[in-house]
């Protein structure tokens, strides 16, 4: 009788750990995105932080925050090498990374009224292009 109490509160607790790392904590995972030879990490949330952007009335960052900040870190490293070197494979890497993402090449189009990707002008409006979003 004993164990059987004793094995329903260890599943208790269970449960309520779980409750409180996915409902309070968002269940946070820790992601590398690599491109080239940059490298950046951000957290990803189960629950995409409701709780906490409930709680705090959306001051909290979500997934779609950590990944534009990611991606922008990411931006920022390439045009960096490319800038270092001016080699044709960092070049390379920033055109394939500004094409492989929509939100990128509408930023830049918008930027530039260019439809081409001019690798010295995006490197050159690179803190228009990868700014870093912050919440207040």
């Amino acid at each position: 009788m004993k164990l059987k109490a004793l094995k329903i509160l260890v599943l208790l607790i269970g449960l309520i750990s779980i409750t409180i790392y996915l409902l309070v904590l968002g269940g946070p995972i820790n992601r590398t995105l690599v491109v080239g030879e940059c490298k950046t990490e951000y957290t990803y949330f189960i629950t995409n932080n409701r709780f906490c952007n409930f709680r705090t009335s959306g001051h909290c960052p979500d997934n779609e925050f950590e990944i534009f900040n990611a991606e922008n870190r990411i931006g920022q490293c390439l045009c960096e090498k490319f800038e270092s070197s001016k080699s044709t494979a960092d070049s390379i890497n920033v055109v394939e990374f500004i094409n492989s993402n929509e939100r990128i090449v509408k930023s830049y189009g918008q930027l530039t009224n260019r439809s081409g990707i001019i690798v010295n002008e995006v490197c050159k409006n690179k803190a228009e292009l990868f700014g870093l979003l912050t919440i207040e």
